[in-house]
């Protein structure tokens, strides 16, 4: 365990063994410093690939509960259209098409 500034100045009477023993701690120090620094960073980039996983998640839930649990037979188009409270359906005669009026379609 390295010692405080404070107990190496209290143990040591030579100035110039003192300053090389404060360069040391200092130096520890700092690179001490410097590793905390990167290991904050790498966990603010590992919580933020956590939180886009999380979103991932809950898009995936909801585009699961949106989806249809039956889907429709298929059925051919009726041609038809509602106007007001008339039904008209697209009819062919001898080439031309024309709307005609019809029972019901719907």
């Amino acid at each position: 365990m390295p010692l405080t500034a404070q107990q190496v100045v209290s143990q040591t009477t030579d100035p110039l063994a003192l300053s090389e023993q404060l360069k040391t701690e200092l130096k520890a120090y700092q690179a001490w410093q410097v590793a905390m620094e990167q290991k904050k960073r790498d966990l603010a980039f590992a919580e933020l690939q956590l939180n886009w996983l999380k979103k991932q998640v809950e898009i995936a839930q909801q585009q699961k509960l949106l989806r249809p649990t039956s889907v429709a037979a298929p059925r051919p188009p009726k041609n038809c259209i509602r106007i007001a409270q008339s039904e008209w359906r697209l009819r062919d005669a001898d080439g031309e098409w024309f709307w005609a009026k019809q029972g019901s379609c719907f």
